[in-house]
């Protein structure tokens, strides 16, 4: 597990591989109930009989919006800050990373 010291610590790993998670099995099961949970219920998601005879795959194939919604578990596991207010700080300042483009006041 990489621990990362402070902010810009974290920011000196940009481009560089952070860590690696473990496998995690994503079922159809799972695949269904993200499918109920966002309306997304396209065929090519949930119908298995229709996937195998029509997706290049022969198979269903994961939202993509699942997988990303995957990202907190997978990097639980690979990273963490020193300390738990240093954590906090961390997440808060990456999430005004991800957020730094042009916003609309309110």
């Amino acid at each position: 597990m990489r621990v990362f010291k402070d902010f810009n610590d974290l920011k000196g790993a940009i481009g560089t591989e952070v860590g690696v998670s473990d496998w995690m099995e994503i079922t159809q099961n799972r695949i269904n109930k993200f499918a109920e949970a966002t309306g997304d219920e396209q065929w090519i998601h949930i119908d298995v009989e229709r996937a195998a005879r029509e997706s290049p795959g022969g198979k269903t194939i994961a939202h993509g919006l699942l997988s990303l919604s995957l990202i907190p578990t997978i990097i639980r596991g690979d990273h963490r800050a020193e300390s738990r207010e240093k954590h906090a700080e961390l997440r808060r300042q990456q999430s005004s990373l991800s957020h730094s483009g042009p916003r609309r006041a309110p």
